[in-house]
């Protein structure tokens, strides 16, 4: 992430026991869940940037 991980930048999470491999269904973002859990602007950047970078090593969000 551009601004380094995401856990530096979210202070409080509605639902601890949501993560980010809960946001991802059918081969499709829920973005609603993926904002729940690292915000609005957060939630942009991790679909832009992983959509970005398809293949190759594992991406630290």
């Amino acid at each position: 992430m551009t601004g380094g991980p995401l856990c530096d930048h979210v202070h409080e999470i509605a639902n601890a026991r949501l993560q980010v491999r809960d946001c991802w269904l059918e081969d499709s973002w829920k973005i609603d869940y993926l904002a729940e859990l690292v915000g609005e602007s957060g939630a942009e950047e991790v679909v832009s940037t992983i959509e970005e970078q398809k293949e190759g090593a594992d991406l630290l969000i």
